[in-house]
Order: C-alpha cells, then structure tokens, then sequence
C-alpha cells in the first residue's frame, strides 16, 4: 500500500509540471529470446514514467504535450558485464513531430533506474535527447525561434553522447540531426506563422 501511495504521488508530482500530459510506450520483443524479454520487463513503464515524472523546466510547465513510444528490439550483446540491448525507436507526438532511430544501443537490466541526471546514461540521455527536440519543436508553435534553448540542449548532450565508448556513433548522428533543425530557420518561422494564423481564425 506504501508503494503504491509513493508511485501515485511521484504521478502527480510530474503531471503537476504536465510537459507530457500522456505518454504511451509499446515494445515489440519477438526477435529476442525468452530470458532477453523477461529482463526487459518494467522497462515500458520505466520509460513511461521518465517523461512523466521527470523535473522538466518549471518555465514549460503548462505544455501538456502527448508523447508516443514505440521501440522494436533487434538482439541484446553483452558488453562487459552488462546487457546492450540494439532497438529502433519511434518518438511522436500525435500531430506534427515524429523521429526515428535506426539502431539505438544502451544497457538495461530488471530493475535498473532510468532518471533525469547531469551524468550521461545511454538509455536516459537518449529520452532526454528527444524530450528536448520535442519541446522545442513544440515551443517554435508559441513564439518565432522559442526552441533555440532546447536545441542547444540537445545538441550539448549529444556532444557528451559522442564520448561513450559504446554507442558514440548514434550520438554524432543525434548531434547533426539537433543543429540541422536548429539551423532550419526559415521553417521554424513559418511553423510559428502558421500556428498563429491557426490560432486567429479558430478564436
């Protein structure tokens, strides 16, 4: 009962800065072995709750963004002693906004945190990487040029990404996708011409 009273008040304590309203995660595991799916068991909730929960910037508080997940595990490695799991990943939010991940590499074990941290994690700092381009794709929609911030911050952590040993590779691909869209201007203007034309003949 304790648990369960814990779990519902970090709920509300992420929805009360409601940058992601709703989050759905789905994982297709058919490719892997038995043992491989059991271990990944927790993660859709774990994955779920990171975007939820997370103390995003207080400033965004009232974005209220709805977020799909979908990951298709490809095969697991072990790297020393832990397990690398190769997925592709699909991030959209239900309107304008959806990236995909061809191969996406990070560690995950029963019962492994996945938290917002200054220290660079391939699982969490992948999520955050996206929860920032998302933001700012959705902040560009408010004001002209609203999501530079984010995508500064996106292009910083993969910079940090490019260093892992393991699955820097991804991150220089992450780092050229964050300043290509950063660099788009002229269409990240007119998003945020179009959204208020939108505005002003739905009022």
């Amino acid at each position: 009962m304790q648990r369960a009273l814990i779990a519902t008040l970090v709920v509300l304590a992420g929805l009360l800065q409601a940058q992601f309203a709703e989050v759905a995660v789905r994982t297709d595991v058919e490719r892997l072995k038995d043992r491989e799916r059991q271990d990944l068991q927790g993660l859709e909730e774990a994955i779920q709750q990171f975007y939820i929960s997370s103390p995003w910037e207080q400033d965004i508080a009232d974005l209220e963004m709805y977020l799909d997940v979908q990951l298709v595990f490809l095969s697991m490695l072990t790297i020393g002693n832990e397990m690398y799991y190769k997925a592709q990943i699909l991030f959209n939010n239900r309107q304008d906004q959806r990236y995909f991940i061809r191969d996406a590499t990070f560690p995950y074990s029963p019962g492994r945190s996945v938290n917002l941290s200054s220290a660079f994690d391939p699982l969490a700092s992948l999520l955050e990487f996206f929860a920032y381009l998302l933001i700012a794709g959705e902040l560009d929609t408010y004001e002209i040029l609203a999501g530079s911030p984010y995508y500064t911050k996106a292009a910083s952590l993969a910079v940090v990404g490019q260093n892992d040993s393991y699955v820097g590779r991804g991150w220089t691909d992450r780092l050229r996708l964050a300043e290509r869209l950063a660099a788009n201007q002229d269409l990240r203007r007119g998003k945020a011409y179009f959204y208020r034309a939108f505005d002003i003949l739905a009022a």
